[in-house]
């Protein structure tokens, strides 16, 4: 999928984040901004907080465990390190609409491949 981004939890879970079209509705109707303003917000220190953060994980985590609610996200959001999680966020949101970095690998390797 476009934008998918995969990592590997402090448990050794790996997962994925992505933003298709379901994730990205349902991301608009719990932040209640439009895709727009919440590119835009990503920008803004003052709007982008773990709140949001948190948010963004749980939409992007949809693909993958579809009947996550946004209260349970915490069992997953827990296994990064907020830092890691932010530029997760990024990447996969960015991704959706093929503004990934070039050069960030959007899928690490296994663990034990070299890269």
């Amino acid at each position: 999928m476009k934008g998918e981004v995969s990592f590997v939890g402090s448990d050794g879970e790996r997962r994925k984040l992505s933003f298709s079209a379901e994730a990205l509705f349902r991301l608009e109707e719990q932040l209640g901004k439009k895709t727009g303003e919440i590119e835009a917000d990503m920008r803004n220190p003052e709007k982008f907080g773990f709140g949001v953060i948190r948010t963004m994980f749980w939409a992007g985590l949809l693909d993958t465990h579809p009947d996550l609610e946004l209260k349970g996200v915490g069992c997953h959001f827990s296994k990064v390190d907020p830092v890691e999680a932010c530029g997760l966020v990024v990447r996969a949101f960015n991704g959706a609409f093929g503004t990934l970095t070039e050069g960030a690998p959007a899928n690490p390797p296994e663990p034990g491949q070299t890269p």
